[in-house]
This record gives C-alpha cells, structure tokens and sequence, in this order.
C-alpha cells in the first residue's frame, strides 16, 4: 500500500479514511489498516489492475469521485464512500460534452473549456 497511496481524501461518512492514488483504499481511522466494513479493498483489487487513479479524487455527497485513466480512456469513477459499491456509471472524459450536477454547482466540461454555473444561474 506505501508505493500505492499518493493522496488523502478524507474522512468519509462511514467514519473510514479514504486514500488514493494508483488505487482507491479504505483506512480504519483507529488502526491505520485496511477497513474491514469495506467488502473489496482496496479497488480495484489487483495490484496491476485497471482502471488506474490519474489526478486527485474527491469526496462528496457520500460518494467519491476519483479521476482514472484505462484502456487509454479517462473516466471519471464515482463509488460509495461507505461500501465502495458503484453510485452511478462512471463519467466518460472522452466524452464530447461533459455535465455534472452537484448540489450547489453545474460544471459543463467541452473540449476547450470548463464552465461552472452556481444553481442561482451566476457565471463563475
């Protein structure tokens, strides 16, 4: 896991600390050792498997939302913080227009930009 871990992302809501890098893991915030509330940790499971974390993920809504990059496309993973069960498809970058909706922002991505909209519709 040492070679594996490049960025903490925080404590999730199921009380576990979520890290990244190659690979996404599940931390027990008592013992420093992998969760066992977590069924497969760390994801994926293999150590050379695809996909593979690219950037910095984040944490929200009670999912994560970690950058990937596999089969030379990038994607956009979007687990549970809690059992690390797939939210949602994953979010294609490859795609020719991108959306997301969180709950304050709309971010549409194109391929020369980002535009990121507050819900009140203000430009930012």
């Amino acid at each position: 896991m040492e070679n594996d871990v490049t960025q903490l992302l925080g404590v999730g809501e199921d009380g576990n600390l979520v890290v990244s890098g190659r690979r996404l893991w599940w931390l027990d915030v008592y013992t420093g050792g992998p969760s066992k509330k977590v069924l497969v940790n760390p994801f994926p499971a293999g150590e050379f498997s695809s996909p593979v974390g690219v950037g910095r993920g984040l944490l929200s809504g009670g999912n994560i939302f970690w950058p990937t990059q596999g089969d030379d496309i990038g994607k956009i993973f979007v687990p549970s913080q809690s059992d690390r069960h797939p939210a949602r498809q994953p979010i294609d970058l490859g795609a020719e227009k991108l959306e997301l909706v969180t709950s304050t922002h709309l971010l549409v991505s194109a391929p020369d930009r980002l535009t990121g909209y507050k819900l009140d519709g203000r430009q930012e």
